[in-house]
This record gives C-alpha cells, structure tokens and sequence, in this order.
C-alpha cells in the first residue's frame, strides 16, 4: 500500500516507520526540518522517501495527517485535492496542557 505521511512528529514518524518496516511504501513529508525529515525516511528503511504534502497526496491511496492543529489550514493548501484518499488522522486540536482548545470550530 502506498502511504503518505504528512507530519513527522512523534505520531507521524512511529507509524510511518512501522508501515514501511511492514513493506508499505511510505513518503515523509512536513517538516520544518528537512535534515530531519531525510534522516527520518533513511532510518524507516527502503521503502520510505521524503518527498511535498502535494507528493504525498498524489503517489498515496492512504494520508495520514499528523500536524498540529492550527497548521491544518497550511497543510491543505499544500498538499492538494484529497478526493478519493483514504484519510487517517492523529490531529487533535487541545492545548499540550488540556486546558483548551489550540483552534475554535465554529
């Protein structure tokens, strides 16, 4: 199965390295540290690349969206139309202390 990651945080990183240890091909993307993102995509093994949201979107049947809340907005406009995709979903919009929310739904 082809996976797109789009987050490499905690959430991100571990399920991506399982699935692509498991033989999934799997694409990193979203980062603000691209050394780490390459560094994250070697370690997962030869079924992982690094590669835009937009790649990831593109070359994937499944997208797991692993970003914190408020960068949602961002991470839609960049990665394209995601029509027909399956969508997996760590995002969680509460503050890193549970005190709130991070982003209001109205």
């Amino acid at each position: 199965m082809n996976i797109g990651i789009i987050g490499s945080g905690k959430m991100g990183s571990g399920l991506g390295k399982i699935w692509a240890k498991a033989g999934h091909q799997v694409i990193f993307s979203y980062s603000r540290d691209d050394l780490k993102l390459r560094q994250l995509a070697a370690s997962a093994g030869e079924t992982a690349k690094v590669g835009t949201p937009e790649l990831a979107v593109a070359e994937s049947d499944v997208i797991v969206l692993a970003v914190w809340a408020p960068t949602l907005e961002e991470v839609f406009r960049t990665a394209g139309s995601l029509d027909g995709k399956i969508i997996i979903t760590c995002v969680s919009a509460l503050q890193p202390d549970f005190t709130g929310q991070t982003i209001m739904i109205s």
